[in-house]
């Protein structure tokens, strides 16, 4: 099904649902699609051709009213002009099956959840979600080249969040849930923030070649890690800064070619099965109370060998 109009929109009462139905997937060719208060639903492959497209169900959507790609989406990506707007007043976001942003830009607004489920690919493309909820995050973000991410109350479920040189920001609370996490931005370049809070009782790696900087609480609500093994592994090459108190549930670990380690909060590491290994040629304590329940150990295995 080719969709070329200019505009398609329903208008009326909350019940009045625009439902794509097409065996063989749906091309928008440049196409805004507008519900002013009813669901948007795509049972079909979706591919983004052409032009922007703006596709929102107004602010009287409601709770129910969600827009739905229940299959994979692709923005198409030939000129980095198929950038995708998506607009949920008052309800949820849902992608069902894998994204594909290419080179071109996915910016989600929703006011209620944001539910990523296979995962989520592209190359120079740019990611943006913003919520007043919940981001889920169940499957992989991985971009292959310097694209960016941004993600809004996220709560990644043991998946990985990636880049190759693109920055990376969690501008909301972060909840690591049910597996292990790793963040990175490849070798070359990419900064990755996390401004607010982050928790939960899942292992966290970073490989990050440009500052890390976490402006929130780390493990106040729920220490950081399960308890077995590292609970934080630090690869970066850049520098990585834990701006306010950090909890974990084992120890830290860092590797020998990791760049400087701040901590500039209260530190309290339970004892899990993992001790801490700093070993890393630079870790500066900015004042605060250094708590282990384990063994801790500071230095660069380069510099404290024999000779």
């Amino acid at each position: 099904m080719l969709l070329a109009w200019s505009r398609l929109q329903t208008m009326g009462r909350p019940s009045n649902a625009l439902t794509v139905e097409a065996d063989a997937g749906t091309t928008i060719d440049g196409v805004d699609i507008t519900s002013d208060a009813g669901p948007i639903s795509f049972t079909g492959n979706v591919t983004v051709t052409t032009g922007a497209v703006v596709i929102s169900n107004g602010v009287a959507g409601g709770a129910g009213a969600n827009i739905t790609f229940n299959n994979d989406l692709t923005l198409d990506g030939t000129d980095d002009g198929q950038d995708l707007t998506i607009i949920a007043g008052g309800s949820d976001v849902v992608f069902t099956g894998a994204v594909q942003i290419n080179t071109s830009d996915i910016i989600v607004a929703s006011s209620r959840f944001t539910q990523l489920t296979t995962g989520l690919g592209g190359t120079i493309g740019n990611v943006n979600f913003t919520t007043t909820n919940r981001t889920d995050v169940d499957g992989a973000i991985a971009l292959t080249g310097a694209g960016t991410v941004t993600l809004d109350a996220a709560t990644i479920s043991g998946v990985n969040v990636s880049t190759s040189g693109g920055n990376i920001e969690f501008s909301g609370a972060v909840e690591l849930d049910t597996g292990a996490v790793a963040i990175a931005t490849g070798a070359v370049a990419g900064n990755v923030q996390f401004l607010s809070t982050v928790s939960g009782g899942q292992n966290l790696a970073l490989t990050v070649a440009g500052l890390t900087d976490f402006q929130g609480t780390v493990g106040a609500a729920a220490a950081i890690g399960d308890g077995t093994g590292a609970a934080i592994t630090i690869n970066s090459t850049g520098a990585t800064e834990f701006d306010l108190t950090l909890a974990t549930a084992s120890g830290i670990a860092s590797d020998n070619g990791a760049g400087a380690i701040t901590f500039r909060g209260d530190v309290t590491i339970a004892a899990g099965d993992t001790a801490t290994t700093l070993i890393n040629a630079v870790t500066n304590l900015d004042g605060l109370t250094f708590t282990s329940a384990g063994d801790v150990t500071f230095g660069n295995a380069a510099r404290n060998g024999p000779g």
